[in-house]
């Protein structure tokens, strides 16, 4: 059973507090509060956690800090968000929507000092892996607003102190069934580049951790051998003279940029990028190349799939056109 900690050197995350009835963004504080009026967001992405995992335990962990902690025990709550919302502009008066179905109430026990303080969210996470759109959560206490302004406060993922930023523990297993089948999702406009030692390609529409994409990229001599950026895996390469093409690899990471390919002296180029989701592994890639034909048949005369839900992607083009 795999076991994943989301943190802020691995996944995206974002998060705020927000005051009732302000209009003061706090998404860069490097605290978020809950109780006393006040609430606090957090997203976690979660690209490196299957799509189709089962969720044996996920636990949140928020490191408490000794400012104004209450005098008595208090009781959290942690809603779903339902809509979209950014930690650059949400305010008190500027908030997702988010559902009390499925909620949960944790009790906070009177604390002396500094301390971690572990909120339970197994179904939450199940419920956005299983495809429920994830917005985030919304904790909060459940009576904001006693009276007592008794709050808690915690350290939040823009904090100096890295090491007590939010994370989630998520310890999952892979069904031996019922797996997702591989999806397309999109693909890039070509890029053209002329005279250029290379070429970078932005992401194509829909891009997501976890993705596995594909760059198909021309270059106008065979001279060369195209450079691949970090972490990128050379499928494919044929060339066609006078012209190089080939394929490559990369499941992404969080805080992948665009990929820049290169050579040691200028040619042209053309390079597109294929995004497919859900894809556990590249089979084998193989191909022919010919000119001024008008049917063109792969090497591979068959193929059997040995895995359920295996899919089958040709890549055509040529020197102008991908």
């Amino acid at each position: 059973m795999p076991v994943v900690t989301l943190t802020w050197g691995n996944t995206l995350i974002k998060d705020s507090y927000v005051t009732s009835g302000s209009d003061v963004n706090r998404g860069t504080d490097t605290t978020l509060i809950v109780g006393a009026g006040s609430r606090s967001y957090i997203k976690f992405d979660l690209g490196l956690i299957p799509n189709n995992a089962i969720i044996n335990s996920a636990t949140l962990k928020l490191t408490g800090v000794n400012v104004s902690i209450p005098n008595e025990a208090r009781t959290h709550k942690i809603q779903r968000v339902t809509s979209d919302w950014s930690d650059t502009t949400i305010t008190g008066n500027k908030q997702p929507s988010t559902t009390t179905e499925g909620e949960q109430t944790y009790t906070i026990p009177v604390r002396s000092s500094d301390y971690t303080q572990s909120y339970n969210i197994k179904s939450l996470v199940q419920e956005w892996v299983n495809g429920v759109p994830n917005y985030g959560l919304v904790l909060l206490d459940v009576n904001e607003s006693d009276g007592k302004n008794l709050r808690h406060t915690f350290v939040s993922n823009d904090n100096g102190s890295t090491q007590s930023r939010p994370t989630i523990t998520i310890d999952y297993t892979i069904p031996t069934t019922g797996k997702k089948q591989v999806e397309y999702i999109s693909t890039r406009t070509p890029v053209y580049q002329s005279s250029s030692s290379s070429i970078t390609i932005p992401w194509p529409t829909g891009v997501q951790v976890g993705d596995t994409v594909f760059a198909q990229i021309a270059i106008s001599s065979n001279s060369y051998t195209v450079t691949l950026p970090s972490g990128w895996k050379l499928e494919y390469t044929v060339n066609s003279s006078p012209y190089r093409f080939i394929i490559a690899s990369k499941v992404l990471e969080s805080g992948d940029t665009s990929p820049t390919f290169s050579v040691t002296s200028p040619v042209t180029w053309y390079g597109t990028l294929h995004l497919f989701r859900n894809v556990k592994s590249v089979n084998k890639i193989t191909g022919r190349e010919s000119g001024n034909t008008t049917q063109l048949q792969p090497t591979l005369s068959s193929l059997t799939a040995t895995v359920p839900n295996t899919i089958a992607v040709i890549f055509n083009g040529m020197y102008s056109s991908l």
